[in-house]
């Protein structure tokens, strides 16, 4: 069961992001941070292929989405979980309203989103209670409209909770032969701004990566093929690297079969 007790330090994060979400964008405008960001998009995109993206595009057509003059979606219905000012919009422009839900826990950090992007829904929110009460509406949902086709959280986001509750959260609400794109702080992260300074980086190692995310996810979910499920990697600076030398570890994978709820 997902942890929702901590509210202290929910409160104390909300704060620290609160005070710095008007200077926020600017203090991640440097042409560093900027192609480290298309680096990002880039391996995001990558991640689909034509067939998929495709297909994700004339899913998302309908008689409103014409009607509203909304683009197509080719990434499918997209969880942005810990949104902020809404780096993932700016950066994939092609991502359609009708499918988006941006979740932050940071009202002063929506708030830059919401101005941004007026026509997008953004919910304020801690991933876990968000996910606490999607699972607690979900025998209204048989057809399974509350699940997506991804599940995005970048830049360490979901860092800021257990690695368990990222394993239960992530198989509840990605739909089979989803696509899950998470950053979390590795080993070699060092503080850079008041948010950071302010409270500890919470870092991980890739062994801990496996054993409190992966491997529980594995017990909620079936997958197939050979070998481990996902892909971990690293990210420092602009440069790709093994997971435990990176700012970031990054895991990417497709989620497989549900197990049956009898078992």
């Amino acid at each position: 069961m997902v942890d929702v007790s901590n509210l202290m330090r929910v409160s104390e994060l909300e704060s620290a992001y609160d005070e710095v979400s008007t200077s926020y964008d600017s203090i991640y405008m440097k042409p560093k941070d900027i192609k480290q960001d298309k680096m990002v998009m880039k391996d995001i995109i990558a991640s689909y292929t034509y067939k998929e993206l495709w297909q994700n595009m004339l899913q998302s057509m309908s008689w409103q989405s014409f009607e509203s003059g909304a683009m197509l979606n080719p990434f499918g219905k997209i969880l942005d979980a810990g949104c902020g000012t809404g780096l993932l919009l700016e950066r994939l422009p092609v991502i359609s309203p009708l499918q988006y839900r941006g979740v932050d826990l940071s009202g002063g950090m929506l708030r830059q989103a919401r101005e941004k992007f007026p026509e997008y829904t953004f919910i304020h929110q801690d991933i876990r209670e968000y996910y606490r009460t999607v699972d607690e509406a979900r025998h209204m949902d048989p057809l399974g409209f509350h699940l997506y086709d991804s599940f995005i959280s970048i830049f360490a986001s979901m860092s800021f909770i257990p690695l368990e509750d990222c394993a239960e959260i992530v198989g509840g609400l990605v739909q089979t032969d989803g696509f899950v794109y998470i950053m979390f702080f590795g080993p070699k992260v060092t503080p850079r701004d008041l948010v950071y300074e302010s409270a500890d980086v919470p870092f991980c190692t890739a062994d801990e990566v496996q054993r409190k995310f992966i491997e529980p996810l594995q017990e909620i979910r079936h997958y197939e093929g050979d070998g481990p499920i996902g892909r971990l990697y690293g990210l420092k600076g602009l440069e790709w690297c093994k997971p435990d030398e990176g700012d970031y570890i990054v895991f990417k994978s497709r989620m497989r079969d549900c197990k049956d709820v009898s078992e």
